[in-house]
Formats: C-alpha cells, structure tokens, sequence
C-alpha cells in the first residue's frame, strides 16, 4: 500500500488521528506535507519531514505508520544504514499498532523486506542480524500465509548466508526447525535445499579461502547428506579433502581423495576440483616417498591441464620430487617454469621458487650461489612468508661463508620483522658474536 493511499484512509475517517483544533502543526499535517513533497518528487524534503514528525511526535498513533514509510524512503535514496538504523528503533511499534494493522496488513512483511534489502546492502552487521532474527521468532510464521511463510524462509537463508563459521549458521537455522515439516508440505524445497547444502556448502569455500579449515570441517558436517545430487556429493567430497588436508588429517583425506577419484572416468572435460585433486595426489604420492607414481601422474598432469594457468603448481611438486633424489637439473628445470611463467607474475610463486632454488644449491653447499637466489627472493616484502625464509638463508650462508658481520645484520632484520623466527636467529646471532670476540 502506498503512503499516498494510507493517508487517504485516514483522512476518510479509518481511524482518528490527532487533534487539529488546537491550531499548531500536528503529526497529521506533517504527514500530510510529506505525502505532497513525496508526490512532488521531493523526496529528500519528504524525509526530512517525516524525521521531524517522529523526532516531535514519537507518541502519535500516526508516529508508527509514518517510521515505516521513512525506512522505504531512506532505502529508496540509498541510506541502507539509516533505514537499519529507523527499523531498530521503530520495529516493534509499527507490528504492534493498531492503525499500521489497519492501513498496512503485511506491515510485518515489509519490514523484513525493507531489513533484508538494506542488510545486502551493507555486510558486517552482526547486531542488525541478531534483531532480524528476533523479529522472525516474534512472527508466529505458522498461522500466517504461505507468501509470508515463503518471505521467512527467505529470510532465514538471506541470513545464514551471512555467517561467518557454524555456530552461527546453527543458530540461524533452528529458526526453521519447528516448522521444517510445514515448510515441505508448502513446496519450498528450493529453498530447504540451499540450507541444507548450498549454503553451508558456500560457507566452507569462504572458510577455506580464509585457511580456516577447522572452521571449514565444522561447516561441512552441518550439510545434509541425504538425497544430494551427483554434482553435490563431489563439492561435499571435496571440501572434505581439502579441509582434512589443510589441518594435518592426510590419512581421513584419503577416503575422499579415492571416493572423487572413482568419479573421473565417467567426466568428458575436467571438473572445477579435478586440478586440485591431482595436486593433492601428487603430495601425498610425494609424502609418501613414492616417486615413480608422483612423476608418472606429474607427465600425466601437464598433458590434461595444459591450458591450466595454475599448472606451475605441479612444477614445484616435480621440483620437490627431483630434489629429494638428489636430481638437482630436474628440480632446477622446473623451478625455471615456474619462474618464467606469465601466470606467476605478482604471485608468491615468485619467491617461493627462487627461496627453493636457493635450497637445491644450499644442499649442494654452493653458498654464494644459494645466497644470490635468496636475495632475489628476499626482494619481494609483500609476501612476508617467503621473505622471511630467504632472509634466514640468507644469514646462515654469509655465516657459513664466514661474512660474519653481514650475516648479524641480516639475522637482526629477521628478528626485528618476523617473532617466528626470532628465537632460532638470535640463538645464531649468540653465536655469531662468540665467534667474532674469539678471533679478536
């Protein structure tokens, strides 16, 4: 209903309002003058009314009606947080008064609509979340129509999809749990299914993308195995995998790894996780020393995924793989992929195979050769996990090539910029000093 018809039903008599005999402005012509800069076009001035309607007149009847129709307004000039900030303050009044009951039937509804907009507007509203979700228990959605029913569970998966880790995606969906039944037999299977799969599938990508893979395996229990699709049962495989993975579950992985596995041979191109997979077999091929396999799927890799802009990663495992045969051309080759790939440029792949290439001649005891492919690493701060590695090695190869006082400044930079190895480089630094005091 539109603010223009609801002050018609007022003024017809619907409901009395205000007492104008007094001859100072009231609530109603505010309202009114609202109404008009509204169908004007003044939209800014409407606002500005109805903000001084409620500020001077919060306890008239028509204060309620007139909250609701300034959250549209906000929203409808792009103030999502002004609108939040109105329905926190109006929400409960305007479902408990008797002329918004009268004028505007779905007041509820549209209040969950206008909440729900403005929160896709704005992320990060924990607070305005919490209040949603009050409202909705306050809704007694079971005697209410079907739309309504429908907006709620809406409303429930609008919310969920918000959640940061599975404590709060359960607290969310025990909105449901009452009325899960009912929900089914109203046909809303669309949207029961992405609560019980898209959505926390959704979840556990974002918590991997976050490395939080403890939070991830949390996420993936609350999935609901039962009736998933072929194409579901690979995303739940797969989240699995990586997620035991990531946190140091390489035997639980294997289960998965096998189960999707299984699954290839009946695919025609590859599948969005296949690439990941085979990086993962790889690994674990490479864990478990079993080098022939490794490289047999390695030769296998670079034919299938040749257009993959990610296949560098398979080079660094044939690297690895080289390096612990002691097959430092073929470790060295493959780090040169790496390093001459477009698909490498401004990533940590960078630094990550010069600091490996500084390995493959450390192990050689070729220090000053090492040291150089540690400086270059060393040159890109912006990923402090590898500039850190190359400015260990660093040191410790001035210190073995008996650069003494190079070798305390760097090992000082490590201690000053990264606490992780701080311990491990002063304990040198110690050293380093004892040596230098004994030779004078």
């Amino acid at each position: 209903m539109t603010i223009g018809l609801c002050l018609q039903l007022v003024f017809v008599g619907l409901i009395a309002i205000d007492d104008a005999s007094s001859g100072r402005t009231t609530a109603r012509q505010i309202y009114e003058s609202a109404v008009e800069a509204s169908r004007a076009g003044g939209s800014s001035s409407a606002r500005e009314k109805l903000g001084r309607l409620l500020a001077d007149f919060g306890e008239s009847p028509i204060a309620p009606l007139a909250a609701l129709h300034a959250c549209e307004l906000e929203l409808a000039q792009d103030k999502p947080q002004k609108c939040l900030d109105l329905l926190r303050d109006w929400r409960d009044r305007i479902k408990a008064s008797e002329l918004v009951a009268q004028l505007e039937p779905e007041a509820a509804e549209r209040v969950v609509q206008l909440q729900l907009r403005a929160l896709s507007s704005i992320r990060d509203q924990p607070d305005h979340r919490l209040e949603l979700m009050q409202f909705l228990q306050s809704m007694d959605i079971a005697n209410r129509a079907d739309e309504t029913k429908r907006l709620f569970v809406q409303a429930v998966a609008a919310l969920a999809s918000d959640c940061n880790s599975a404590t709060d995606y359960r607290i969310v969906i025990d909105l449901l749990q009452p009325l899960r039944e009912v929900f089914l037999a109203k046909g809303f299977q669309d949207l029961l299914e992405a609560l019980n799969f898209g959505l926390p599938a959704a979840l556990a990508f974002r918590q991997l993308e976050r490395e939080d893979a403890s939070g991830c395996l949390e996420t993936i229990d609350l999935i609901v195995l039962d009736g998933l699709t072929l194409d579901q049962q690979e995303v739940f495989h797969f989240l699995s995998m990586e997620a035991l993975i990531r946190t140091g579950q390489d035997a639980q992985s294997i289960e998965h790894m096998q189960w999707l596995e299984s699954h290839l041979p009946n695919r025609v191109s590859p599948a969005n996780w296949e690439i990941t997979l085979a990086i993962r077999r790889a690994e674990q091929y490479l864990r478990d020393k079993d080098y022939a396999a490794c490289q047999a799927l390695l030769e296998t890799a670079h034919e299938r995924f040749a257009t993959f802009p990610g296949r560098y990663e398979f080079d660094f495992i044939q690297a690895r793989c080289a390096i612990a045969q002691a097959d430092f051309a073929t470790a060295v080759g493959a780090l040169r992929r790496v390093l001459d790939s477009e698909h490498t440029i401004d990533q940590d792949a960078r630094p990550k195979a010069l600091w490996l290439w500084g390995e493959v001649l450390f192990l050689q005891k070729r220090y000053d050769a090492a040291s150089q492919q540690y400086e270059l690493a060393a040159k890109f701060e912006v990923f402090p996990q590898w500039h850190s590695r190359a400015l260990m090695q660093l040191a410790k190869c001035q210190e073995l090539m008996g650069r003494y006082e190079p070798a305390l400044e760097t090992y000082g930079q490590v201690c000053r910029r990264y606490s992780e190895f701080e311990k491990q480089a002063q304990v040198r630094m110690a050293v380093l000093r004892a040596n230098i005091a004994h030779k004078h």
